[in-house]
């Protein structure tokens, strides 16, 4: 007989709302997370993410090639965290959280390293910057859908529909202003979760 199948469980109005975007590359300093691996795959994962919005094309690559290989990159950086916790006998499970947002970047992660490479596409947003209207050049995630994410090991748990909420909230907020500051306020996010351990 098999086991019956036990969807993971998040809420969807706990998604992080995030409020504004960062200039510069945020930090994670030693005040807010101690343990110096966890603070140094955070940071990783932030400094990766930063260089989606320097990425040039090369002799054998594309600039849109390079933001992916950062974008994967900065996803398995921050992935890490479950690793390092579970080494230290404090396990932080993303997908045990209720925290659609940690749900998303797990699976993204492992579609990064997986399946397949996300399309980064460049675009711009209006925000304001003391007071003054501006364009910010940000980067989209264009070409994700909950089909690619169901081919999955580790989304076979997840309901149709629970992958296809989590892939429109991803969206939804990458939009507000960006992939690179939806990945840097959630470095500092899981920061903030960390040290509540």
């Amino acid at each position: 007989m098999t086991a019956a199948k036990v969807l993971p469980s998040f809420d969807a109005t706990a998604f992080p709302s995030f409020k504004s975007g960062h200039v510069l590359p945020p930090k994670i300093t030693s005040a807010k997370i101690k343990n110096p691996d966890l603070r140094g795959c955070l940071s990783a994962s932030i400094f990766l993410a930063s260089q989606i919005q320097l990425a040039e094309g090369s002799v054998h690559l594309m600039a849109n090639q390079i933001r992916s290989i950062y974008f994967r990159a900065a996803l398995a950086e921050l992935v890490r965290v479950e690793d390092i916790t579970k080494a230290l006998r404090c396990p932080f499970i993303l997908k045990d959280t209720s925290d659609p947002l940690l749900h998303v970047m797990k699976l993204l992660r492992n579609y990064q390293v997986h399946i397949g490479d996300s399309a980064i596409a460049a675009g711009s947003i209006a925000v304001l910057y003391e007071g003054v209207g501006v364009s910010y050049e940000s980067f989209i995630v264009d070409n994700l859908s909950a089909c690619g994410l169901r081919e999955l090991d580790s989304a076979k748990n997840y309901s149709n529909e629970q992958l296809d909420e989590l892939v429109s909230l991803f969206d939804v907020h990458q939009r507000k202003f960006g992939v690179v500051q939806l990945l840097y306020n959630t470095c500092l996010h899981i920061g903030g979760l960390l040290a509540k351990l």
